[in-house]
């Protein structure tokens, strides 16, 4: 392959991983503003872990489920609020109550990266505002 096309290619390809990652820097400006993020772990009060009903190779498949009457992928009702912030930030997930059934209810705390003292300082606050 002539110089000119792989100079292109290799262009092509690290324009593709700028748009891939661009979300990040956008998001580690969010902590310009904001000490800190205050999110739900999950869409929903805690609900009883099922078993995979069949794998994939390594991959677990689970069946869906309902979730406040609406047909839910396990995956949905997991990863929704976490996926997001797999940015090597800073984050604490803690309780902060129950569901009528009894089920914890929690939130993630998340801090601008090296922030690891405002992260603790702010779970602290928040333990000490709810009683835990």
């Amino acid at each position: 392959m002539p110089y000119q096309t792989r100079a292109k290619c290799h262009r092509r390809q690290l324009n593709r991983y700028t748009f891939c990652y661009t979300g990040v820097p956008l998001f580690t400006l969010t902590f310009d503003r904001f000490d800190c993020l205050i999110v739900p772990v999950t869409a929903t009060p805690a609900f009883l872990h099922q078993k995979p009903d069949k794998m994939r190779g390594v991959q677990p498949i689970y069946r869906s489920f309902l979730v406040d009457g609406q047909k839910t992928s396990y995956a949905t009702a997991n990863l929704g609020y976490t996926t997001p912030f797999c940015t090597a930030h800073p984050v604490i997930a803690m309780p902060i109550g129950k569901s009528e059934d009894g089920l914890p209810i929690g939130v993630q705390v998340i801090c601008g990266y090296h922030r690891e003292k405002k992260l603790l300082t702010v779970v602290r606050q928040l333990q000490a505002l709810i009683g835990s």
